[in-house]
C-alpha cells in the first residue's frame, strides 16, 4: 500500500469512470502492511472524514487519522475489495473501511486480524522487543485486531496448487461482482 501514488490513483479512477466504468476491484490478497496510515490515505480517495483512531489500552485517543484533501470521493460507481487469510494490517483497515463507510462488497476469506501499533522495548542488552500495546480502531470503536475482517461474500479456490487457487478465488469474485447490482441500480431499489 505504501508504493500506491494516491494522486494517479485518483486520476487513474476518473479516468475509467469518463470512460464507462461504473465498478471498481481491489485486490488485497496476501498484502501485509504494518501502517493503517497508509491505509487512510488510499481510502480518502473513496471516502471523507475521519477514517482511524489509535488508542491506548486504557482507551485514550492518542491519534486520530482524517481523509485527505478538501474535495469529494473520487470513485462513485460500486466498489469492491477481494481479501484472504493473508491480508493483514493497513490492509485490513483498507478492507473495512470501505466495507463499512462506502459500502463496498468484500468478496473472500477472513482477514489475519492485525490491528495492533507495535512499539519497541529495548532491553538491557541492547536487543529489543515489539510488542501491540495500541489498538487501531474505526471512528465508532470497532477493531479488526484479533477478529480479522469477514468478508460478505465469502470466495475460495478450489485447487491444491496456491496460485492457481488465487487465480480461481479472482476468476470466482470478479464474476459475482459483475453479476451484483450496480451502485446506481442500488439506490434505485432503496428509492423505490
Amino acid at each position: 500500500l505504501g508504493r500506491v501514488d494516491v494522486e494517479r490513483l485518483r486520476a487513474d479512477l476518473g479516468d475509467a469512470a469518463s470512460a464507462g466504468a461504473d465498478r471498481a476491484l481491489l485486490d488485497l490478497r496476501n498484502l501485509v502492511e504494518d501502517d493503517p496510515r497508509t491505509a487512510a490515505k488510499i481510502a480518502g480517495v473513496f471516502v471523507r472524514g475521519d477514517l482511524l483512531l489509535l488508542r491506548s489500552n486504557d482507551g485514550e485517543t492518542l491519534e486520530t487519522i482524517a481523509a485527505d484533501g478538501d474535495g469529494g470521493a473520487a470513485w462513485e460507481g460500486s466498489l469492491a475489495v477481494l481479501v484472504n487469510g493473508a491480508t493483514a494490517g493497513a490492509s485490513e483497515a483498507l478492507a473495512r473501511l470501505l466495507q463499512v463507510r462506502s459500502g463496498a462488497t468484500v468478496y473472500g476469506e477472513s482477514t489475519y486480524g492485525l490491528g495492533g501499533e507495535p512499539r519497541l522495548f529495548r532491553l538491557p542488552d541492547g536487543s529489543g522487543v515489539l510488542v501491540a500495546t495500541d489498538v487501531w480502531q474505526l471512528p465508532y470503536g470497532e477493531t479488526w485486531s484479533r477478529e480479522g475482517v469477514d468478508p460478505d461474500d465469502e470466495v475460495r479456490g478450489q485447487s491444491t496448487d496456491y496460485a492457481e487457487r488465487l487465480d480461481e478465488q479472482l476468476s470466482e469474485a470478479l464474476k459475482r461482482f459483475a453479476d451484483a447490482p450496480s451502485a446506481d441500480a442500488a439506490e434505485l431499489e432503496k428509492a423505490a
